[in-house]
C-alpha cells in the first residue's frame, strides 16, 4: 500500500472535545481537578459515566465524589488499572497532561488503537500547531522511498501517521507505541554493549537506565555539548561507573559551533549572542580513532536536528560495525525521509522501523539494526489492530 493511501485510512486517535451521544463513557480525571467535575458535568446532562479513573489517587485512599445526581454513582478507581478494557465505552480525558494521555496508552495498547477525547483545558503539547500543507506532496517521492524501509506494521502506521500529523498540525493522528522512548524491545542497549549517547542535557533518567541495561561490563561514551549541562550530567552520572560524560556535542567533523543554550533543547545556532555558548564538535569516527575503540553496538542520537551531521561524522564506524541505531525524526520535518535514507546509505544491512512514545510531537524515533533480521511486532493488540493499515 502507498503512503498516500496509509495517510487516508488513518483515523483520528486524540481528538479536542467530548462525545455528543449518550453513549456511556469512561473518564480520567486528576486529583486537582475532581472539585472542577461537578460543574463540567452540569452542562452535560448527556453524558453517562460508567467509570471515572484518578491516576494520581494513593492506591486504596476513600474517593468521594460529589456528582449532579443525573449521573448517578459510577465506580471511581485510583489509578488507571482497567482503562480501555470495556470497548462499548467511549474514553473521556478531562483537562488531560501530556503524560497522563501517554501513560494511560502506554498501559492500555487499546487506547493506543482507538479514538480518546481530550475534554477541558489541555496542555500546550497536546494542541495543535501550525500545519505543513502539502509536506507530502512537495517531498512524496522520497517519504515513499523512506516508508518502504519501514520493517513492521508499527513503524509503517506510525511513519505515515507522521507525515499526517506535520500536514495537519494535530499531534492526534500519531499512535502512542506500548513502550517509552528509546526503549524499543528488540532495539535498545544490552548488557555487555559498547554505545555512544549523544544528547544528555542535565536530566540523565535515561542515561542512568542506559548504564543499567549495559552493565558492568558495557561502556557508554555520552556527548553533550553545553558545558554546565554537561557538568551537572556527570555528577548525577559519577556513580555509574561504566558511563563517561564528554563535554562536546556530535557533529560531521571536529570542531566548534554556537549552540542555543536552552536546557534540554540546545541545538546549533547561526551567530553569537546573549543566550549562546561556543561548544566542541566530535565525530564518532575520530572519537573511535583517537580512543581505539575496537567496537560499537549502540548509538543513541537526540540532539535537536543534528542528528544527520552525526550520521555522517560515523560513517566509518558505522559501516564497520552496524551498531544499533536509535535516532530522533521528529526535530525537523525532513529528518523523516532523510535519516533513514541515510541510514540505509551507510549500510544496506540495515533493518528499520520507527515508533512514537508521546501524546505531542515529540519523540518519533528510527530504529535500526543490522544483519537482515526483520524486526518483529511489538507485542500488543495494537499491533494486532494496524497491521492493516
Amino acid at each position: 500500500m502507498n503512503l498516500d493511501h496509509r495517510m487516508d485510512a488513518l483515523p483520528l486517535l486524540r481528538e479536542a472535545g467530548e462525545p455528543a451521544d449518550e453513549k456511556p463513557i469512561e473518564l480520567v480525571v486528576g486529583l486537582k481537578d475532581l472539585r472542577r467535575l461537578p460543574d463540567w458535568l452540569k452542562a452535560r446532562k448527556h453524558l453517562r459515566i460508567n467509570h471515572i479513573y484518578i491516576p494520581d489517587a494513593p492506591t486504596g485512599a476513600p474517593i468521594e465524589l460529589r456528582l449532579p445526581p443525573w449521573h448517578g454513582s459510577p465506580k471511581a478507581t485510583a489509578g488507571l488499572a482497567g482503562l480501555g478494557s470495556r470497548p462499548d465505552l467511549e474514553r473521556v480525558f478531562l483537562h488531560p497532561s501530556a503524560f497522563i494521555v501517554q501513560y494511560a496508552s502506554m498501559l492500555s495498547p487499546e487506547l493506543a488503537s482507538e479514538k480518546v477525547w481530550l475534554a477541558g483545558d489541555l496542555d500546550e503539547t497536546l494542541k495543535k500547531r501550525s500545519p505543513l500543507p502539502g509536506f507530502y506532496e512537495k517531498s512524496a517521492s522520497l517519504l515513499e522511498e523512506a516508508a518502504n524501509l519501514m520493517n513492521d506494521a508499527l513503524g509503517r502506521y506510525t511513519f505515515a501517521a507522521r507525515v499526517l500529523a506535520l500536514e495537519t498540525g494535530d499531534p492526534g493522528y500519531l499512535p502512542i507505541a506500548p513502550f517509552a522512548e528509546y526503549e524499543h524491545p528488540e532495539i535498545c542497549p544490552e548488557a555487555g554493549d559498547v554505545m555512544m549517547d549523544g544528547g544528555l542535557s542535565d536530566m540523565v533518567w535515561a542515561q542512568e537506565k542506559f548504564s543499567r541495561a549495559v552493565g558492568p561490563e558495557g561502556v557508554i561514551n555520552g556527548f553533550e555539548p553545553i558545558r554546565w549541562m554537561a557538568d551537572k550530567a556527570a555528577a548525577t552520572l559519577a556513580a555509574c561507573g561504566n558511563y563517561r560524560v564528554h563535554r562536546a556535542g556530535l557533529g560531521k567533523e571536529d570542531g566548534s559551533a554556537v549552540f542555543s543554550s536552552l536546557r534540554d533543547s540546545s541545538h546549533i545556532g547561526a551567530t553569537e549572542g546573549a543566550g549562546t555558548e561556543t561548544c566542541h564538535l566530535r565525530s564518532m569516527d575520530s572519537f573511535a580513532r583517537e580512543t581505539g575503540l575496537e567496537r560499537l553496538d549502540c548509538v543513541k542520537l537526540d540532539i535537536e536536528g543534528a542528528e544527520l551531521d552525526a550520521l555522517d561524522g560515523g560513517r566509518e564506524i558505522i559501516s564497520r560495525d552496524k551498531p544499533k541505531l536509535i535516532v530522533c525524526l521528529y526535530h525537523k520535518p525532513r529528518d523523516l525521509y532523510e535519516i533513514p535514507l541515510r541510514v540505509r546509505e551507510l549500510s544496506e544491512d540495515y533493518s528499520m522501523t520507527c515508533a512514537h512514545s508521546s501524546a505531542g510531537f515529540t519523540d518519533t524515533i528510527l530504529y535500526a539494526k543490522a544483519r537482515g533480521r526483520n524486526i518483529g511486532e511489538a507485542r500488543s493488540l495494537f499491533s494486532q489492530r494496524v497491521d492493516h493499515i
